[in-house]
């Protein structure tokens, strides 16, 4: 039996199957993930309802703060465009970051981004806010909420 949750926008499906919690991200998709590899505090004896907690706090996570994208600090470093998606430079640390809308990004490269698949684009980075605003994503533990609020903005 599977278990559909819906938090923040986001619809995953639970299962429990041969003592293991699995998760679907994707309704596409059919490929269960084990819900441990979000959560090792996740086991076979863990509830359901602690199953789902997990998966609401760790998996979906928040979206950033409201507004956060016409906020002054979420706006591009070269053109000061607000409201749409920006990137990172990966692996830089916070007070050196510099953020980059599409259009400067595509002047910078000479070549379009694909909007299908732009959560990078060479050394730069899908720029998500943390819940409180203060930081940014590491690159692979963007909450799907999080992700979901990036890729909602316009790519210019």
């Amino acid at each position: 039996m599977h278990t559909q949750i819906e938090h923040h926008g986001v619809t995953v499906l639970l299962a429990f199957n041969d003592g293991e919690w699995l998760v679907l991200t994707r309704p596409t998709s059919t490929h269960w993930l084990s819900l441990d590899s979000f959560d090792p505090g996740i086991t076979p004896e863990s509830t359901r309802e602690e199953a789902i907690e997990s998966i609401k706090t760790r998996l979906i996570g928040a979206p950033p703060p409201n507004n956060h994208e016409n906020s002054s600090s979420y706006c591009c470093g070269k053109c000061g465009k607000r409201g749409v998606r920006l990137w990172r430079e990966y692996e830089t640390f916070l007070e050196q970051q510099t953020l980059t809308c599409a259009a400067c990004l595509e002047a910078e490269r000479g070549k379009p981004i694909d909007p299908d698949r732009c959560d990078s684009v060479g050394w730069r980075v899908a720029a998500v806010p943390t819940p409180d605003g203060s930081s940014y994503w590491g690159f692979t533990s963007v909450p799907m909420a999080a992700v979901q609020w990036w890729r909602s903005l316009p790519l210019e």
